[in-house]
């Protein structure tokens, strides 16, 4: 197979699937920002909280959002905080609220996502599945 022809097949493939395309850009470019010591804007935050309206609509019946978060552990329950590595946690009540709200059935673990500076980093594994009949239950604003 030509380098062509699989440049054609993935191209095709990232104009299928616009959604995800966007959604793994978008983390790669955060990614990338966090790597090189970038402060990640507030405003980026309230993007994310968009982004599980938006899976609503993208998704499938029972399909499945799948993702990690930092956890925000100890300090009472916070829905989310900038560490001072320049990363944001977040608090499960939060995470839960927010893809309840969108129309998802969430379901969440706690799990130690790495080790960083020799200390495991506090995470949550999420699965979300968009119910046969989801509809928002409110907007975020």
């Amino acid at each position: 197979m030509s380098f062509l022809m699989i440049l054609r097949i993935a191209v095709k493939a990232l104009n299928r699937n616009k959604m995800r395309t966007a959604l793994t850009m978008l983390g790669m470019i955060i990614g990338v920002a966090q790597a090189v010591g970038a402060k990640i804007d507030p405003e980026w935050q309230i993007l994310a909280g968009h982004l599980a309206f938006l899976a609503v609509l993208v998704l499938r019946p029972r399909g499945l959002l799948v993702f990690t978060l930092e956890h925000a552990v100890g300090n009472g329950d916070v829905d989310y905080r900038l560490q001072p590595h320049g990363r944001y946690s977040h608090g499960r009540g939060y995470v839960e609220r927010l893809l309840t709200s969108a129309g998802l059935r969430p379901k969440i673990v706690e799990a130690e996502l790495r080790m960083e500076a020799g200390a495991p980093v506090p995470g949550l594994v999420v699965r979300a599945e968009k119910p046969v009949s989801a509809k928002p239950v409110s907007a975020l604003g």
